[in-house]
């Protein structure tokens, strides 16, 4: 039987694909912020995107997405770069902040640095006024680990008055809703690419449903290239650590001597001693509890 047009069986060309679909969630208080899933809807809101089976070329989505990452890392002007991209998407602002959950990197002070395409007049109120402190997108993007939308009536209706003139403050500049891709680093970092646009809810609905999967696609490209560009390097950034140096400078790093270690992973006491001495050689310490607490301060355990 031969396949039909748009067939997800046909080999190699065409898969299935459903739009993404939002619902709402609070927990503790915290609005935003419409999840996003590729099956379920989230929350106790039924989905409010149409259901219905599109067929993509795959061939060409992938090599779209190469092509666009392949430039994420080349390119020299990144703000540029995802200024274009909005824009081609059908956007009208994108951000990019970058920082530390804590605020502080390695005990210092470490502000949250945000690139954008915003109109100046714009980036004067909002960094004049330190609204990043106040902000909701940026404060949820600290614990979120999955793509969200925010910007819904019903869920500014619930924000604390600060943020919420905040967030029609920024309407009145063209960021009225948007969609957030956040990421999370193994130092305390957080990273959050957010796409604005000026339009209402079924505009937004249908840019997350045509640009969602390119977005999850190309944003762990941006994300890594960030940290490499923006972020400080950690001193040990390029030191890897096997299986069993982790392991055993874990057990250290809990107060536990090489026989109490090797009695629990059920190994020689020497093998220990061993892990733990080459771990100790990367990590240029002095002592076994430096070098735990040196792996753990930079997030190698």
């Amino acid at each position: 039987m031969s396949a039909r047009r748009g067939d997800f069986r046909r080999p190699g060309k065409y898969v299935r694909r459903t739009p993404p679909l939002y619902g709402k969630q609070r927990a503790g208080g915290d609005v935003v912020v419409a999840h996003l899933a590729s099956q379920v809807s989230v929350g106790s809101r039924q989905p409010v995107l149409p259901r219905r089976t599109e067929y993509v070329n795959v061939e060409r989505v992938l090599k779209r997405v190469k092509d666009m990452n392949a430039q994420i890392m080349l390119s020299d002007d990144f703000v540029g770069f995802l200024s274009n991209l909005s824009n081609e998407l059908g956007f009208n602002y994108f951000s990019y902040a970058l920082g530390y959950v804590d605020g502080r990197r390695n005990g210092n002070v470490y502000d949250t640095r945000i690139l954008s395409n915003f109109p100046r007049d714009w980036v004067a109120e909002y960094n004049g006024g330190n609204y990043c402190e106040i902000d909701p997108v940026n404060h949820f993007s600290k614990r979120a680990w999955r793509p969200f939308i925010w910007g819904l009536r019903e869920d500014l209706a619930c924000l604390p008055r600060d943020s919420r003139a905040l967030m029609e403050e920024g309407a009145k500049f063209g960021m009225r809703m948007g969609i957030s891709m956040p990421a999370h680093g193994p130092g305390g970092e957080y990273l959050v690419l957010t796409m604005f646009t000026s339009e209402r809810e079924p505009i937004l609905a249908g840019l997350v449903r045509q640009n969602y999967n390119l977005l999850q696609l190309i944003a762990p490209t941006a994300h890594a290239t960030a940290m490499q560009r923006f972020l400080p390097q950690s001193p040990l950034h390029d030191v890897i650590l096997t299986e069993g140096e982790r392991e055993c400078l874990s057990w250290t790093a809990r107060g536990k001597t090489s026989w109490e270690i090797a009695r629990i992973i059920s190994r020689s006491k020497a093998t220990v001693e061993y892990h733990l001495q080459k771990g100790m050689r990367k990590l240029n310490a002095v002592t076994k509890a430096q070098a735990a607490a040196l792996a753990l301060k930079y997030g190698l355990l």
